[in-house]
């Protein structure tokens, strides 16, 4: 996993404007962070992850929407 990002960016935003998930050959994948007040497609980071840990966050991130289902239903 690597992550290569731009303080000064980050720390100018107030916000961000979202994210993109790029799945790439053999699960690969990375998380790219977006978004100053001054524009909105502006690169604040990029997490690089292999496909063993894209597979790791898919599955907790299953894992936390289900929880948070089972709080729905009570």
């Amino acid at each position: 996993m690597t992550l290569t990002f731009d303080p000064a960016a980050i720390a100018a935003a107030p916000f961000t404007t979202g994210f993109q998930l790029q799945i790439g050959p053999d699960g690969a994948a990375r998380l790219i962070l977006l978004g100053t007040a001054a524009r909105a497609d502006a690169v604040l980071a990029v997490l690089a992850l292999d496909a063993d840990q894209a597979d790791r966050l898919a599955q907790e991130l299953a894992q936390r929407r289900d929880t948070y289902a089972e709080g729905r239903l009570g």
